[in-house]
């Protein structure tokens, strides 16, 4: 079973450490709970953030380090872009 938690921006210290308590604390519920099924956890790290992955790894996360799927100067005009 997989468990993913995303990093998308870390340029408020608060933010970044109220994200990194809360997947702490989801890292060891997971691994608290039996079940007869593996599990791996997962954060989606965007690049710059990266500074972050080698503490996600240490807590039991596999980082994967990626940037923006879809640049914001390539969305249309309209809500979605207006709200991104």
């Amino acid at each position: 079973v997989g468990h993913v938690v995303s990093l998308i921006k870390c340029g408020k210290v608060a933010s970044v450490t109220g994200f990194l308590d809360a997947a702490a604390v989801l890292r060891q519920s997971v691994h608290s709970q039996p079940s007869r099924y593996g599990y791996q956890m997962y954060a989606i790290v965007h690049t710059d953030c990266q500074h972050h992955a080698p503490l996600l790894q240490r807590m039991g996360y596999t980082p994967l380090v990626r940037d923006s799927p879809v640049l914001v100067q390539d969305i249309k005009d309209g809500w979605y872009k207006d709200h991104v």
